[in-house]
């Protein structure tokens, strides 16, 4: 069984793979449905370790956990990254720029993220805490005259996500019914939702802009707060948009457990070591040796090197290093920005979702990057 987890601020969301390969919350006693298990303050590892009670035992488990810092015993990936693997399920082409905005409880992170050729990287990101979906909450209560942030956790209990979303879509563009209850009933109401959101809206937006781009990049929105998302034109004109899931602030947990499942790799490591490919001139004879590393890069971006170093004059061509388990292999974009003489140790780095070669001088100094290209099975260069 495959679990994944989004550890948020304010809400723990875990996700298992349903029968229908689809990720799904996993049930527990004190979820908020759409929402997630309300941390209460606690300390990071106590909420994951009560959140995953359901679960146990864990032995038999693969849990892959959406956070910024490591836990002993399962997986971490960036929540960016995660998000990133639920626009990936489907297998479709790789969408190029994906632009993740995390609508959290406490705070707004926009993360641009490289896919490309199955690898995910992070070119960019930008971010303010302001106690984003904290300080909407706060708004709702105060204008419903209630103080009990456990109140607007049962209201929300009573409706699914999508029908809010639904209910403020329907009543900003008809202000006749701003008055309108946000969960069906009860004093929560629309207008209240509307008045929270437009400062966060502009908060979003302010991140968003520090955010460069220039070429195409598709928008993903997520976190609780997406629950109430401000126009989406209005933070990146003319971008296309990644559905999330229905259950918005479940779209990193899903990625992790996708990635759990081994339906999609996180794609910012390497899930398997490489092979370094080195043809040289040995005794008068072409030679072929196939140099392991000694681990897969991984999303740290720092390089790996081989245990050899290498005489780059021997070389009758660049090096290729075999990065899949079908033989597909990568090569230098530029082999001509390769040095002419000297010894070197050769490794590989992931820079920005992309891979490139190392070549560091056996007698110290500088190393120098080059980046990597794919080869199709069974080319040559």
């Amino acid at each position: 069984m495959s679990i994944g987890v989004d550890l948020g601020s304010a809400f723990v969301k875990v996700a298992e793979m349903g029968a229908d390969g689809v990720p799904v919350p996993v049930e527990h006693p004190d979820l908020v449905p759409g929402h997630g298990i309300p941390r209460h303050g606690a300390d990071p590892a106590s909420a994951l370790r009560r959140a995953l009670q359901p679960v146990q035992p864990l032995r038999r488990r693969r849990v892959v956990v959406a956070a910024t810092q490591p836990f002993p015993g399962v997986e971490v990936v960036e929540p960016a990254i995660a998000a990133a693997a639920w626009a990936r399920r489907d297998g479709a082409p790789d969408p190029g720029l994906l632009l993740v905005v995390d609508l959290g409880a406490d705070g707004c992170r926009a993360v641009l993220c490289r896919i490309e050729d199955g690898l995910v990287g992070v070119v960019e990101r930008a971010h303010a805490e302001h106690g984003f979906g904290v300080a909407f909450d706060r708004a709702v209560l105060a204008a419903a005259q209630q103080q009990d942030e456990a109140d607007l956790w049962r209201a929300r209990r009573s409706v699914p996500a999508a029908t809010v979303r639904e209910t403020v879509a329907f009543a900003e563009l008809r202000p006749r019914f701003a008055d309108t209850p946000i969960f069906g009933a009860g004093p929560y109401r629309v207008a209240a939702a509307l008045d929270a959101r437009r400062p966060l809206a502009d908060l979003a937006r302010y991140v968003v802009a520090q955010i460069r781009v220039d070429e195409p990049v598709s928008l993903l929105m997520a976190g609780g707060m997406a629950d109430f998302p401000p126009a989406l034109g209005t933070i990146t004109e003319g971008s296309a948009t990644v559905d999330g899931p229905a259950e918005r602030a479940y779209t990193a947990a899903f990625g992790a457990a996708l990635i759990a499942a081994g339906k999609v790799t996180a794609g910012d490591r390497l899930p398997h070591p490489v092979t370094l490919r080195i043809r040289q001139i040995r005794a008068g004879l072409l030679v072929t040796a196939d140099v392991p590393l000694p681990r897969p890069a991984g999303p740290d971006g720092e390089p790996v090197y081989a245990a050899e170093a290498f005489g780059v004059g021997g070389l009758l061509t660049e090096p290729v290093l075999d990065m899949r388990a079908d033989g597909t292999a990568w090569s230098v974009a530029v082999p001509q920005l390769l040095p002419e003489t000297g010894t070197f140790q050769v490794g590989l780095r992931l820079r920005e979702g992309r891979p490139e070669l190392m070549l560091a001088p056996a007698g110290g100094g500088s190393a120098t990057a080059h980046r990597l290209i794919r080869q199709a099975k069974g080319e040559t260069r």
